[in-house]
């Protein structure tokens, strides 16, 4: 019996004969097999957090109580290692484990902000803590800073250092002044998550929450290979859940791409959006696409076990069947499309072009309200009315829906 089954479907089985380029949308759900024990991996965690001038005061003091969690939260057999940054990095902890907690929250506690902000600094030395391991493990970073930072180029030459290293990294930002679009691209190269927090009471539950999604990776070393027919094109590749990342493709040849997707959950189902466009066609069905999923097990020392699964779409000559849609599959892309509108609002609103940006805010808006995402349809409503009233999006709101459209509504059948 396999351990993970893989499903493809897509969200028109159908598409008219002789059309040429035509779209088609394919979810591909890696599911675990609920009676396989995938046991628990050892976590590998860094805390790399900003101890700058301008963390003073009750966001250090919810970084620290959340440092704290972290430490109470993790398993004897787990490793951790605290670093802090302000203008260079420091090391609070090295990498030990979890034999005398009381030495973590001793030092945490004693953590105190002062000067500038250098987060390529903070990460450097967090993947190099992180290290290698012998054995299994999950690598996984979380990096907290609420500034603009010196080096940003060299923040993402650490975080592609990262993603070699398979080290996962989570950013979260709070207040106006950091940049979140540097924040995002670190996590989407890692397959970490991005968050940006409201409030500093916000970060403990964001750091336990991670810290959980760490524990459920049961599955390792995963890569999705797709071969497709003739004529078919890969237009793009997105991890939807457990949150949305545009994956990196590699050319294997022509009509062979490769993605690197990590670590998976060993007991929740993990989607991924794959776009297509099609050649023209005379009627029949035709498999357009082969999914291969490789993967790793761990504790049960499985190494590259693979499942496949395929895409067929029928060509024909009629339009109402051409006109029925999977409701989960299009509400998953529904989501993509939403934090593509989300991005291309922002690039108008910071080019001055108003209408441009309202426009596709409200496009937004009628996605994430038709998926049943209310605190993101609210986001959005503040973001057309700051352009309505001010002609610009407040930084605050522009960073609420920039990092939170990655987070996804999961969708069941008739939920949608």
């Amino acid at each position: 019996m396999p351990h993970l089954q893989l499903q493809c479907r897509l969200a028109r089985n159908y598409t008219l004969e002789g059309v040429e380029k035509a779209l088609a949308y394919l979810l591909v759900k890696a599911v675990p097999e609920v009676t396989t024990d995938f046991g628990k991996l050892p976590l590998n965690v860094a805390l790399v957090l900003d101890v700058s001038g301008s963390m003073q005061g009750e966001k250090l003091e919810c970084a620290k109580e959340a440092a704290c969690l972290v430490v109470e939260s993790l398993s004897q057999g787990d490793l951790l290692s605290v670093v802090t940054f302000n203008d260079k990095a420091r090391v609070i902890v090295p990498k030990r484990t979890m034999d005398d907690k009381n030495a973590f929250l001793s030092r945490i506690k004693g953590i105190k902000a002062n000067d500038g902000t250098c987060m390529f600094a903070g990460m450097e030395v967090g993947v190099r803590e992180i290290g290698q391991t012998s054995g299994a493990s999950v690598n996984w970073m979380l990096v907290f800073t609420d500034g603009l930072t010196e080096g940003e180029e060299r923040c993402l030459g650490n975080a592609r250092q990262a993603a070699e290293s398979r080290i996962a990294v989570s950013t979260f930002g709070i207040g106006d002044d950091y940049n979140e679009e540097l924040l995002g691209e670190i996590s989407r190269v890692t397959l970490g998550s991005a968050y940006h927090l409201l409030s500093p009471k916000q970060i403990k539950e964001q750091f336990v929450a991670e810290l959980r999604s760490a524990s459920s990776i049961g599955i390792t070393n995963a890569h999705l290979t797709f071969q497709l027919a003739k004529g078919v094109a890969l237009e793009e590749v997105h991890r939807i859940v457990p949150s949305i990342a545009r994956m990196d493709l590699h050319a294997v040849d022509e009509r062979m791409y490769a993605a690197d997707i990590g670590g998976l959950d060993k007991a929740d189902v993990t989607c991924f959006g794959v776009k297509l466009t099609l050649p023209a066609r005379l009627a029949g069905q035709v498999r357009v696409a082969q999914v291969i999923l490789t993967y790793d097990v761990p504790s049960l020392d499985i190494s590259a076990a693979t499942e496949k699964c395929g895409a067929v779409v029928e060509y024909t000559k009629d339009r109402d069947l051409c006109g029925r849609v999977d409701r989960e599959v299009m509400g998953y892309f529904d989501q993509l499309f939403a934090q593509d509108l989300i991005e291309q609002a922002t690039r108008a609103a910071q080019g001055g072009d108003v209408v441009a940006a309202t426009q596709r805010l409200v496009q937004a808006r009628a996605l994430t309200q038709r998926i049943g995402n209310l605190p993101m349809t609210q986001h959005l409503q503040q973001a057309i009315d700051d352009l309505e009233k001010g002609g610009a999006i407040s930084a605050g709101a522009q960073k609420t829906i920039r990092l939170g459209s990655t987070h996804t509504v999961r969708l069941t059948g008739l939920d949608y």
